[in-house]
C-alpha cells in the first residue's frame, strides 16, 4: 500500500533506515527519528519475530513516509514472508532495497548517509516472486 501524500505525517523529514535480519534472511525499509535507538527497538519488540535486528543503512529525507512507501512498492514483486503482519519486511538482499532507497533521497543526503561496516552479510540470494 503506498501512502498518500496528503497523510498528515507524508511530509516530516525523517532518517529512512534500512536493517537487515540474518537470522529471518530479510529486509526490512522503516522511517524513524533516531535510526541507531531503532535498533534496540526492533530487537527487543522482536518486530516480525526477529530479534537480530540490525541496522545497515540511514540517511535524512524529506518526504520520509512517502519515500518508505515508494521503496516498499518498487520491492513489491519479492516475498512479503508472513512475519506477524509487518508489510515492511521483504525477503530481498540489501543492495536490492539500497538501489529501491537510492534514487528517491536527495544527493547530498546520500553524500552524508550512514552505512554499517557489514552490509556484505546482509546480500541475500533472493528472486522475484513475480515478474
Amino acid at each position: 500500500m503506498r501512502l498518500s501524500r496528503s497523510a498528515p505525517r507524508a511530509y516530516l523529514p525523517d532518517y529512512v533506515y534500512i536493517a537487515g535480519s540474518l537470522w529471518g534472511r530479510v529486509i526490512k525499509i522503516g522511517v524513524s527519528k533516531n535510526p541507531r535507538r531503532r535498533q534496540n527497538d526492533l530487537r527487543r519488540e522482536k518486530y516480525g519475530g526477529l530479534s537480530d535486528w540490525r541496522i545497515l543503512y540511514f540517511a535524512r529525507a524529506r518526504d520520509a513516509y512517502v519515500l518508505e512507501s515508494e521503496a516498499l512498492y518498487r520491492l513489491g514483486h519479492y516475498e512479503r514472508p508472513d512475519h506477524g503482519g509487518s508489510e515492511e519486511i521483504v525477503r530481498c538482499s540489501f543492495t536490492q532495497a539500497l538501489d529501491a532507497v537510492s534514487d528517491l533521497i536527495a544527493k547530498e543526503a546520500q553524500a552524508s548517509a550512514w552505512w554499517a561496516s557489514n552490509w556484505p552479510m546482509y546480500l541475500f540470494d533472493c528472486n522475484r516472486t513475480v515478474a
